[in-house]
């Protein structure tokens, strides 16, 4: 039996996604576009990004690839490397610490929406594939690649976080430097 076209396929797909998964992605792009304008956000508010997408990405990969030992590690993995890229890349690259309202002024960028699509994208194929694919869900290669990726993306957020609270001095600091 032949095999649809790629384009019939996409279509249907794009036809049988849920209606909550728009109004996920229509959630996350108000998100992201609200970091594209300059803003000045405590402490609290620039760890809530981060530790709110590395649970999503986490649960999303245990979800997907049940509680495994190689699902973990890699997510751990990729969240490690970004965290230690954050020693050589500065991102965001303009912020200043207000110590007088103990917060810190950050200009805006377009970067916090594209990870947040690219989180949002790779979870949406990943889940595509599985669906068409379901014996994929117990290969080890598939579970390791798909959590590394969770696991770097989560790490952007982390990076931003780290790279943003280090204006603060002394103060918090996720590693040290």
């Amino acid at each position: 039996m032949p095999a649809a076209p790629l384009s019939i396929v996409i279509l249907e797909v794009l036809k049988h996604t849920p209606t909550y998964v728009w109004g996920i992605l229509l959630a996350l792009i108000v998100l992201g576009a609200s970091q594209m304008r300059d803003q000045v956000i405590g402490r609290t508010r620039v760890m809530l990004m981060p530790i709110a997408l590395a649970g999503y990405s986490l649960w999303g990969a245990v979800w997907m690839f049940r509680m495994q030992f190689e699902v973990l590690a890699a997510w751990g993995v990729g969240m490690g490397v970004m965290l230690w890229a954050a020693r050589w890349i500065s991102w965001p690259r303009h912020v200043e610490f207000l110590p007088e309202r103990n917060a810190f002024a950050i200009r805006g960028s377009v970067v916090p929406l594209l990870a947040i699509l690219a989180v949002f994208t790779v979870r949406y194929v990943i889940v595509v594939n599985l669906i068409l694919h379901p014996d994929w869900r117990s290969l080890e290669a598939v579970a390791v690649l798909g959590s590394l990726f969770y696991g770097l993306l989560s790490g952007v957020f982390a990076m931003r976080a780290r790279t943003i609270l280090s204006h603060a001095g002394a103060g918090l600091r996720l590693l040290p430097a």
